[in-house]
């Protein structure tokens, strides 16, 4: 079979020197030569020849009715054939087909679609693109309708093609349900061709519409279309399947930037008013970045560089800018060190604050420690049985959900608010593999030095007089000096139930009510030495376990950046070095504080003194905590 194979190739193949596909239009009847390079037929016919061969391919068809088929498949004559978009097209294409081809059964034709859906696949696993471009036109040619599957392959094997991936696409949506990567296809096809109302059009294919389908449209509009650009991206504001991230905010800005709106009296975008923008250029900024900071947290080096770029229209200014403040009338544009102790701008004067959880925002990190508590205490249930053990009956998810619950009750109902809550356990294991009931006690003093109200939160099971440390494989003992703290510290520590996890307990006080407690004053109550929100969370743990279940990035870096403080202690050995300090539970301590953060680490606008201007601060990843990209629109 393979001489006769390329026997019959030698006679059919025409290779002329163009590196490109053209199918003219031309009748019915008539044929011409595919215009394609050598090495891309050379792909086409290395592949065909060993799928057509397979025996799960052939299904014991007649080798007459094989070789007639083989002799089409390896022809390098083309058919006429017009794009189908609907079932009558292709049922018309198919009859032309094989009215040309009379002598053909219908097992040739499948035979015929199983050698093409084949090529597909061997051209994804070898990358032979020429050997997908030539199946693809020969499937258009007989009018055939491919699995889903097998156009999906098509469509990864040509993304590199713009012009045979949007056929596929255009395919694909016409006899099958759209999906995001063919639409996005298609949008490209139609922006490349400065079509972008039909581009639009498409978006509403789909149920749920995603950046990237947007993203082509966007890019367009943002040359010199900018009041559809706004139109634009206030649609994928509202599209509840669009994650806006800093790169289009980087490219909107920059635009806008760039064509001076925001620098000049120019009344370049009239009729944006409809869209919800103001026409004032500080104010429409100020809209926008109010959205922004809706939206993110913070910026990338390069978009915060891009958005600088628009404003001073120079590369190698806004280079400068991500270095050194750019003044010029009436902007103020680039990277500042915030004072750490005054949160004060050096460039502006504005003093950056501290953004708290709101009442609402407080109330849902509550619910969700809750509803943790109860997940995570079923899925310790289920590990015991899996290890042959059971829990207690009782002591089910609804269990530990109660006892926390019982704990926030608790602090609500006394008269006395705590003002730091102590991670027991996080401080006790401290430097140590086991536990040191000194060092709880060294920082519980030192916080009643600093003039707070300290609670420890401590697991039942340290508080008996044996228990075992699974990190070092042993019992621990307490000693009569551990048994002695203790006591001195029952009236400031609450004892977690065996079984449920000590960590929600001291999280979740950080968002309890507390009596008549006013969060609001606490934190901007100047008797306090340690800054942060109350009540203070003295903990060293990084809560990784827990970041990305909790709460969305927001919430969690407010809750974290106003509440957490983190903590050293220093050995007196470590202190003195000349290794006649005392060892071990006698030892003393000194105790050292990392306090909350003066000012939060999210995007804000500051009001400058004696003025209506709004002195916008950006965060940006990879720069240190107290540096800004700073933008003032003065």
């Amino acid at each position: 079979m393979p001489w006769l194979i390329l026997f019959l190739y030698s006679f059919t193949i025409i290779l002329p020197s163009v590196h490109s596909f053209s199918l003219p239009s031309i009748p019915t009847s008539m044929s011409t030569p595919y215009l394609i390079s050598e090495e891309r037929w050379h792909q086409y016919v290395g592949v065909v020849s060993d799928v057509m061969t397979r025996p799960r391919v052939t299904q014991k068809l007649d080798a007459s009715s094989l070789q007639t088929v083989q002799n089409y498949l390896l022809s390098n004559r083309s058919f006429s054939f017009q794009p189908a978009k609907t079932q009558e097209q292709l049922q018309q294409q198919r009859k032309l087909f094989l009215k040309a081809h009379d002598s053909w059964t219908m097992p040739q034709y499948d035979y015929l679609t199983r050698c093409l859906g084949y090529v597909a696949d061997v051209s994804a696993k070898t990358q032979c693109e020429g050997a997908a471009q030539v199946a693809w036109y020969k499937i258009q040619e007989c009018g055939m309708l491919p699995r889903e599957s097998t156009l999906s392959t098509f469509l990864y094997v040509l993304r590199h093609h713009e012009e045979e991936s949007e056929q596929v696409a255009t395919f694909n949506d016409a006899f099958y349900k759209p999906t995001e990567k063919t639409v996005t296809l298609r949008i490209q096809s139609l922006v490349a061709k400065q079509d972008p109302a039909a581009a639009e059009q498409l978006l509403q294919l789909l149920s749920c519409q995603k950046l990237r389908t947007f993203w082509p449209i966007l890019q367009y509009y943002c040359l010199d279309k900018l009041a559809d650009a706004l139109r634009l991206f206030r649609h994928m504001r509202k599209a509840p399947g669009v994650i806006l991230d800093a790169d289009v905010y980087g490219l909107l800005l920059n635009a806008l930037a760039r064509h001076g709106v925001f620098t000049t009296t120019s009344n370049s975008l009239e009729g944006i008013q409809k869209y919800g923008y103001s026409q004032d250029r500080r104010e429409l900024w100020n809209q926008l970045v109010t959205e922004m900071a809706e939206d993110l947290l913070e910026l990338t080096p390069e978009v915060a560089q891009q958005i600088a770029e628009g404003f001073l229209l120079d590369a190698a200014r806004s280079a400068e800018a991500m270095e050194h403040v750019i003044q010029t009338d009436p902007l103020v544009v680039g990277r500042v060190q915030i004072d750490a102790t005054t949160g004060k701008c050096p460039a502006t004067g504005v003093t950056l604050r501290l953004m708290a959880l709101t009442p609402p925002q407080r109330q849902q990190v509550h619910d969700t420690l809750l509803e943790m508590a109860g997940t995570q205490h079923e899925e310790y249930g289920a590990k015991l049985q899996a290890r042959g053990k059971a829990m207690e009956e009782k002591r089910n998810g609804q269990f530990a959900q109660e006892q926390l619950r019982q704990f926030s009750d608790w602090l609500k109902q006394r008269e006395t608010s705590y003002t730091a809550i102590v991670d027991g356990p996080n401080v006790a294991y401290f430097g140590h593999g086991n536990v040191h009931y000194s060092q709880v006690w060294e920082v519980v003093q030192e916080l009643q030095r600093l003039g707070e109200r300290p609670l420890v939160v401590m697991p039942q099971k340290y508080l008996s007089r044996s228990f075992w440390l699974s990190g070092l494989g042993k019992v621990q003992e307490l000693s009569d000096q551990d048994q002695a703290i203790i006591d001195k510290l029952k009236d400031c520590m609450y004892v977690v139930q065996s079984t449920c996890l000590d960590d929600y307990y001291w999280m979740i006080a950080s968002v309890a009510d507390q009596g008549s407690t006013d969060f609001a004053t606490l934190q901007k109550d100047q008797t306090f030495q340690l800054t942060g929100l109350r009540p203070l969370l003295i903990t060293n743990d990084q809560m990784r376990d827990h970041r990305l279940a909790l709460l969305e990035p927001r919430l969690f870096r407010r809750w974290t950046s106003c509440h957490i403080v983190n903590y050293m202690l220093r050995t007196c050995e470590e202190k003195d070095g000349d290794g006649k300090a005392v060892n071990g539970e006698e030892c003393s301590y000194e105790t050292k504080f990392f306090p909350a953060q003066l000012f939060s680490g999210e995007i804000q606008g500051n009001g400058l003194q004696g003025t209506d201007t709004i002195v916008w601060h950006f965060p940006v990843s990879g720069w240190s905590e107290s540096e800004r990209f700073c933008v003032c629109l003065r």
